[in-house]
C-alpha cells in the first residue's frame, strides 16, 4: 500500500522478511498495476535485500551508507517518457539550479542479472544483463565494476545497434572516474572523468 501510495504502481510481493533493524528483504516483487503518471511503468525483482546498522546513523549518512549493503537480483525496471496524453506540456519554470547530493562513499553493493529499459516518442533504450559489484577500495574511494550484456537502441535519427558495455568505475564524492570503458570488445576510452 506504500508503495502504490508513493509511486501509483500496485505490486505484488511474494515474501516480506528479516530484523527491520539489520535486515531487510523482498522477494519475488512483480508490478500487477503500472503507474498512471510519471515515467515509472513497470518494476519487479526476484531478491532485494538491504543489510544494515542502525547505530552507524550516528555518524551521520555516510556512516550509515559505508556499514550497508544492497543485493539485488533479478530486476526489470521499464521507463515511458512518452507523453500520456496530447495535450500541449506547459513547460514548469524552476529557479537555479541545486547541488546535486553524492555521499562521500556509497554501500556495498551487488547487482545481478538485471535489465532497464527506457523508452519515449519514437525511442527505445534497453539495458539488460546488468551485472554491478560496488566495494570500498581505500579511504573514501568506491571501486565498481560495471558489465552490461547487451545495449541496444531504437532512435529514428541513429541506425539501430546493440552491443556489450563493461567499465571499471572509481567513485567519490569530488568525482567519477570511469576506467576501461569497453563496447562490443574494443576500448571505447582509457578514462572517462565527471567531476
Amino acid at each position: 500500500d506504500s508503495i502504490a501510495s508513493e509511486l501509483g504502481i500496485r505490486l505484488e510481493v511474494g515474501k516480506i522478511s528479516g530484523s527491520y533493524i539489520t535486515t531487510f528483504e523482498m522477494t519475488n516483487v512483480a508490478t500487477l498495476k503500472p503507474a498512471p503518471v510519471g515515467p515509472l511503468v513497470s518494476m519487479e525483482w526476484r531478491r532485494l535485500s538491504v543489510s544494515y546498522n542502525l547505530f552507524s546513523l550516528f555518524r551521520g549518512l555516510n556512516g550509515l551508507l559505508a556499514d550497508a549493503t544492497i543485493e539485488l537480483d533479478g530486476a526489470r525496471l521499464i521507463f515511458d517518457f512518452s507523453p500520456k496524453d496530447h495535450t500541449a506540456i506547459t513547460p514548469v519554470e524552476t529557479g537555479p539550479p541545486q547541488p546535486f547530493f553524492l555521499p562521500e562513499i556509497l554501500p556495498r553493493i551487488d547487482i545481478q542479472d538485471t535489465s532497464v529499459s527506457f523508452r519515449g516518442s519514437g525511442y527505445e533504450t534497453a539495458f539488460k544483463g546488468i551485472e554491478l559489484e560496488a566495494r570500498h577500495s581505500h579511504g573514501k574511494l568506491s571501486t565498481i565494476a560495471l558489465s552490461i550484456a547487451e545495449c541496444s537502441w531504437l532512435h529514428p535519427d541513429l541506425q539501430n545497434g546493440k552491443m556489450p558495455l563493461s567499465a571499471e568505475i572509481d567513485y567519490s564524492a569530488e568525482k567519477i572516474t570511469a576506467r576501461r570503458v569497453m563496447t562490443g570488445g574494443k576500448e571505447l576510452a582509457e578514462f572517462v572523468q565527471i567531476g
